[in-house]
C-alpha cells in the first residue's frame, strides 16, 4: 500500500494568508511618516527638475 506523501513540502499558493497582527498605533504612525516623507521629497525633487528644465527653454 502506498505511503501518502506530507503536504507540507510544497505550500498551497492559493491559500488564504494568516492574518497580520494589528499594529500599534505608533508603529501605524511612523510607517505613515515615513511613506508621506518619501512622496514629499519625490514631489519635490521632480518640482525642482521641472522649474530647472524650464529655465532653458
Amino acid at each position: 500500500m502506498p505511503r501518502p506523501r506530507p503536504r507540507d513540502r510544497h505550500p498551497d499558493l492559493f491559500a488564504p494568508e494568516r492574518p497580520q497582527v494589528p499594529m500599534a498605533a505608533a508603529e501605524q504612525r511612523t510607517e505613515l511618516l515615513e511613506l508621506v516623507s518619501a512622496l514629499l521629497t519625490q514631489a519635490l525633487t521632480a518640482g525642482v527638475m521641472e522649474a530647472s528644465d524650464e529655465d532653458h527653454a
